[in-house]
């Protein structure tokens, strides 16, 4: 069957795996809605928890640059979800000058809660035959490697872009 072929006959299958996908995320979404509900973060205060989880520990500076803004802005934050107890400062012991900024155990636990639990999500699928498993660890490995180098690209060029606009002073809305 030639590719143009191969990709028609594919397109219902995509488009209902895309719809299980935003079934799947409709339903992460009503599991977390009480903990979104009651989060007590402002939206800079919550960008600035997602920086820190996703480096396990990091500097102001660094946290800073990547939320684009300044050393004192991001001191600031921190210090604020330091008094929340959802992030831990410590001396970096090679430069004292230097504070190593890391999420608490209550700032990983308030991530677990956003994102939705995972010890639910492990009993479901421990519901799910192991043949049926196989598949979809299959397929879902086949779209992971698929989208974490476009995401990285995507990132790059996110950061590129954000650069950019800070040394120029535009925000890009800028026509």
């Amino acid at each position: 069957m030639p590719s143009t072929n191969r990709r028609k006959a594919a397109d219902p299958l995509i488009g209902e795996i895309v719809g299980l996908f935003h079934e799947l995320a409709f339903l992460r979404g009503k599991a977390t809605a009480s903990a979104w509900m009651n989060l007590r973060l402002t939206l800079p205060q919550f960008k600035l928890l997602m920086v820190i989880l996703h480096h396990e520990v990091s500097t102001v500076g660094c946290i800073a640059e990547q939320l684009g803004v300044g050393e004192s802005a991001a001191s600031y934050l921190i210090d604020r979800l330091v008094q929340a107890g959802l992030v831990e400062r410590a001396e970096d012991p090679s430069d004292r000058r230097k504070a190593m900024i890391r999420a608490s155990p209550a700032g990983k636990a308030l991530l677990e809660k956003l994102s939705g639990p995972r010890d639910w999500l492990n009993s479901q699928l421990r519901e799910i035959d192991v043949e049926d498993l196989a598949a979809l660890k299959k397929g879902l490995d086949a779209i992971v490697s698929r989208l974490r180098p476009a995401m990285q690209r995507k990132m790059m060029e996110e950061q590129d872009v954000g650069r950019k606009e800070r040394r120029s002073g535009t925000s890009g809305f800028e026509k």
